[in-house]
């Protein structure tokens, strides 16, 4: 919703009322900056009687992009709708830019995993390469190493991936209450997206899976030697920083990897309900209206 809010704004160069227990929650993890563009609760109230309400969940609305379509509109609902804000994407993503906080531990774990790639994987005994990783944790890493090394601003990181030896591809899977009368992504589907990327960058891949759900994560995919699952200790909001650093990503279902994927702006594969028909395989949402233009999918799922 804040997205679709700030686009439409953004849209008719008007000014934004956005609550404060909103902001707050979304300072939390980003440094939201939308002080220029938005009104004080007292200039809300002198016109909320004129406001009008409207409910959306992933309907796309073009006669809100026209001029003078809105004067005074309240967004309720969800409004995961990409076409009210496609045209702001650099300002959409500068707004998620995480905080400095978020960013070290993130930094961390990926100077962990280079540590670990350097270090474990030039073995060519599968038993010693396994022990090699146990032995090496990320707090065994952390203490050996000063963290002012993973200083790194959200670009910087991203660069810092691109210029390693290898290509770092993002995964969300998400499971949890979808498991209850909702619909996930198949094994197979990862396995397949996971087989592109490793056929488009010549196995110079590592693929880093997050989830709601990493217990499962790693007893299905971990015996892949380029797959690991972020640590249980990461909080969402690190999980979410993780795929916004990684080049590309690989979305099952639910919003959250969705978001992942584009902030981080790269390849994209998301699961569909077939290439007939390329929705997502959770809603009814229209693909148009949901997905952005550079997301990409399978040429089949099951």
């Amino acid at each position: 919703m804040f997205a679709s809010a700030v686009g439409l704004a953004l849209t008719h160069s008007c000014r934004l009322y956005i609550d404060k227990l909103i902001i707050d929650e979304l300072s939390i993890p980003f440094e939201i900056d939308v002080l220029n563009m938005t009104v004080t609760e007292t200039e809300y109230l002198n016109v909320v009687r004129f406001v009008r309400q409207l409910y959306n969940y992933c309907t796309f609305f073009p006669y809100l992009l026209k001029p003078n379509a809105i004067k005074y509109l309240e967004l309720t609902g969800f409004w995961q709708v990409q076409g009210h804000f496609t045209t702001y994407t650099k300002e959409i993503q500068k707004q998620f830019t995480f905080r400095p906080s978020i960013l070290a531990r993130v930094g961390l774990f990926f100077e962990w995993q280079i540590h670990l790639r350097n270090t474990c994987f030039n073995m060519t005994n599968l038993t010693i390469i396994k022990s090699c990783i146990i032995q090496n944790t990320m707090q065994t890493y952390s203490s050996k190493n000063q963290t002012d090394k993973t200083n790194l601003t959200q670009l910087q990181l991203r660069n810092k991936l691109i210029l390693s030896s290898y290509t770092w591809i993002g995964i969300h899977i998400r499971r949890g209450d979808f498991l209850y009368g909702r619909t996930i992504s198949s094994t197979s589907f990862i396995l397949d997206a996971m087989n592109l990327f490793n056929t488009k960058y010549n196995n110079r891949t590592i693929f880093v899976i997050t989830s709601d759900e990493k217990s499962y994560c790693s007893r299905t995919f971990t015996h892949i030697l380029n797959v690991v699952v972020t640590p249980h200790s990461f909080t969402p909001a690190e999980d979410l920083a993780i795929l916004a650093v990684c080049q590309n990503t690989i979305v099952t279902v639910g919003t959250f990897g969705w978001w992942g994927a584009y902030l981080s702006g790269g390849v994209v594969i998301h699961d569909v309900k077939s290439p007939q028909n390329p929705t997502p395989i959770d809603n009814n949402c229209s693909k148009d209206a949901f997905f952005p233009s550079w997301f990409s999918f399978l040429n089949r799922t099951s």
